[in-house]
């Protein structure tokens, strides 16, 4: 290489090195600046009439199939008011799809769907008897349909189908286990009547696993919420699940992993825990509370969304992470 040369690349490098600084500057300020995500606002549902809903919705994992609950007459296809039936819309071509049809539409209704990832599957509560089988009015079950093969199935069969209920339905990213909740025995383990359980429902065994055990005849377990690979559970309770002394009545945020058999208790509370949602990775939880959870001094009766994240074994720590409570309001 000739000197030449030599000199005109000497000189070109600071150049070169600068264009390469200020890019990575950008990439930083950008960062730093945290600008805001821009998107559209769409209407999914328009009712059909002025007195006519829509509630629940449940998204697929990339947001391009709505799972939800309505009244509406959205098909034109003459529906009843206060008849509340499943749906489907699909956003790639903008229709909806009635997933439910009451066996008896004076009386029966379906609700709280859950969607799985791909938004082919959808868990729901109907007292409908969706396959002729004689189920009473009021008889709430846990369905499934599959929009491929365009079939129900019916997950619970009440122990007493007077008295007994099955409720909120969450289903994990592949369609293949429904927690939920139930007073219904079955597993003929001599539940009591209006003793709420977390049940898991394993589509490939067709078998029940029961997730919690009250620990006194006044207390119940309510509102799950599962992982996407069906492990964890978050969920509501009034049991004393470890032990621990809880009063009567005072309702906590609980996980249940399925792999250690373990329950983890989120909050230390007195007031009002409720509507858990997990991550998809089984590692944050959020509810909504009226607890002074980090004791700030908060009044009663404020209701808060809060996150409870949790922290893995950090190696070159050689400890747990913290975990870690936050209020978003």
């Amino acid at each position: 290489m000739n000197a030449e040369r030599q000199q005109i690349l000497w000189r070109a490098s600071p150049l070169v090195l600068s264009l390469v600084l200020a890019a990575a500057l950008l990439v930083v300020v950008r960062s730093a600046l945290a600008l805001p995500r821009l998107g559209s606002l769409a209407r999914v549902t328009y009712a059909s009439h002025t007195n006519r809903d829509s509630y629940n919705p449940s998204l697929s994992g990339d947001g391009t199939v709505v799972a939800f609950e309505s009244d509406s007459d959205l098909l034109n296809e003459g529906r009843p008011n206060d008849v509340w039936e499943v749906w489907l819309y699909a956003t790639a071509t903008l229709t909806f799809t009635r997933v439910t049809s009451a066996s008896d539409p004076a009386n029966r209704d379906s609700e709280y769907p859950s969607l799985n990832g791909d938004g082919t599957v959808v868990a729901f509560l109907s007292d409908s008897d969706f396959l002729n089988e004689g189920i009473a009015d009021t008889q709430r079950e846990i369905w499934l349909y599959d929009t491929a093969t365009l079939t129900l199935t019916r997950v619970t069969s009440a122990s007493d189908p007077a008295k007994r209920d099955s409720w909120d339905p969450s289903l994990s990213e592949d369609g293949t286990v429904v927690a939920f909740e139930s007073d219904s025995d079955f597993l003929n383990e001599g539940i009591a009547d209006a003793r709420y359980e977390i049940w898991l429902y394993d589509t490939a065994t067709l078998t029940f696993t029961r997730v919690t055990t009250v620990s006194d005849h006044n207390r119940n377990s309510w509102d799950p919420s599962l992982s996407g690979d069906g492990t964890v559970v978050a969920f509501r309770s009034s049991s004393d699940l470890l032990n621990e002394g809880i009063a009567d009545g005072q309702q906590e945020i609980w996980l249940y992993d399925t792999t250690t058999l373990t329950f983890t208790r989120v909050t230390s509370g007195l007031y009002g825990m409720s509507n858990p949602s997990l991550s998809g990775d089984g590692m944050v939880v959020a509810f909504r509370s009226s607890s002074d959870l980090l004791n700030e001094g908060r009044p009663d009766n404020v209701v808060e969304i809060w996150l409870w994240e949790e922290w893995l074994w950090e190696e070159s720590e050689g400890r747990y992470l913290p975990l870690v409570l936050r209020k978003y309001q």
